[in-house]
C-alpha cells in the first residue's frame, strides 16, 4: 500500500482544490479527520465522502473531536467507517468504537482471531467466525459499560433529540451556536494578547470548535504551560501526537486550549487574562537587567 496525503493550508485549512490528483479509482480507503484535535477546525468531510463516492473509494471518518461537539449521523455522511474515542467523550480511557456499514461488515477479514463470541462452531479441523468478527478475546466490559453511560449522558445534556413542545433541531443548533460562541470568543481575545501567535485558522474560517493551537513567541511551549498551571490553568503543551502537522507548521510544539459546551465565556475570559498576565511576566524578565 501506498499512503498518499491531503495537506492543510498556511490558514490551517484542508486543501482539497487538487483532490483528483490525490484520491482516484485506485485508492482504496480515504481516511480524515471530522474535527482536528489540535487547530479546532471542522473538515467538510461530507463533500469528501460525496467525491470519494463518484470514484468508489471507502471512507473512514476519525469523529473523536467531534462527537462531544456535534451531532454526527453516519447515514446522514454517507461514510463507511466511523471511529470514535471514550476519553473524548468523558468516559473511561484504553476504551472506543468502530462503526462499520452493515452492508461491509461480512467483506472485512478478521485480523485476529480469539473468544468465544467471534466464533459459531469449533473442531480440531477447522472454526467457523460469524457474530463479533472483530471483536477479539474479552472485551473491557467495564469500560464499555462506562462509555455507554456517558454517551446517554451526553447525549441528554446536550439535548440532540427532540424533546416535548421542542422541534427535532432547535436545540441542537443552540449547542451550535453555543460552540461557535465560544470559539469566536477565544480567537478574538487570544488574537488580541501581545506576543502570540495563533495557529488555529482565525474566526472567519470555515466551521469550527472551541479549540485553539497557539505559542508565546520565544518560549518554550512547556514553560508557559507550568506558568498557567500555577495560576490554576491547565493547557496541553508539546506535539499533541501530531508531529507531522507541527512540521507542516513549521514550529517544534505548541500550546493548545480547549472548551466544551459546559464553558461559558467569563471562562475564556478568564483563560485569556491570565495567560496575558503569564505572558507580561516573561517579558519584564527578559526586560529586566
Amino acid at each position: 500500500a501506498k499512503l498518499r496525503f491531503l495537506h492543510i493550508s498556511p490558514k490551517g485549512d484542508l486543501q482539497v482544490k487538487n483532490l483528483a490528483e490525490t484520491i482516484n479509482f485506485r485508492t482504496k480507503l480515504l481516511a480524515v479527520t471530522h474535527v482536528s484535535h489540535v487547530l479546532g477546525s471542522a473538515n467538510d468531510v461530507k463533500s469528501l465522502i460525496e467525491y470519494a463516492k463518484c470514484v468508489n473509494v471507502k471512507v473512514l471518518v476519525d469523529a473523536c473531536q467531534s462527537l462531544p461537539y456535534m451531532k454526527v449521523d453516519v447515514k446522514q455522511l454517507g461514510c463507511d467507517f466511523l471511529v470514535g474515542s471514550g476519553n473524548n467523550l468523558f468516559a473511561a480511557g484504553c476504551v472506543g468504537f468502530l462503526y462499520v456499514k452493515k452492508s461491509l461488515l461480512k467483506s472485512i477479514p478478521t485480523f485476529l482471531p480469539g473468544g468465544e463470541s467471534m466464533f459459531s462452531d469449533v473442531s480440531l479441523e477447522k472454526s467457523t467466525i460469524e457474530c463479533g468478527r472483530l471483536e477479539a478475546g474479552f472485551p473491557p466490559a467495564a469500560q464499555v459499560l462506562a462509555l455507554a453511560s456517558s454517551i446517554e449522558k451526553l447525549k441528554s445534556s446536550l439535548v440532540f433529540e427532540s424533546g416535548p413542545g421542542v422541534g427535532p433541531n432547535r436545540r441542537t443548533q443552540e449547542v451550535d451556536k453555543h460552540s461557535a460562541l465560544l470559539s469566536r470568543v477565544l480567537l478574538e481575545q487570544l488574537c488580541d494578547v501581545p506576543r502570540i501567535t495563533v495557529h488555529s485558522p482565525g474566526p472567519d474560517a470555515r466551521p469550527r470548535v472551541p479549540i485553539c493551537t497557539f505559542n508565546v513567541d520565544g518560549t518554550d511551549a512547556e514553560i508557559v504551560q507550568a506558568m498557567l498551571r500555577e495560576k490554576g490553568i491547565y493547557i496541553a503543551a508539546g506535539t499533541h501526537q501530531a508531529i507531522p502537522l507541527h512540521r507542516e507548521l513549521g514550529i517544534e510544539s505548541s500550546l493548545r486550549v480547549s472548551f466544551c459546551h459546559y464553558n461559558t465565556v467569563d471562562d475564556v475570559a478568564r483563560f485569556t487574562k491570565t495567560l496575558r498576565l503569564a505572558v507580561d511576566e516573561l517579558h519584564k524578565s527578559r526586560s529586566s537587567p
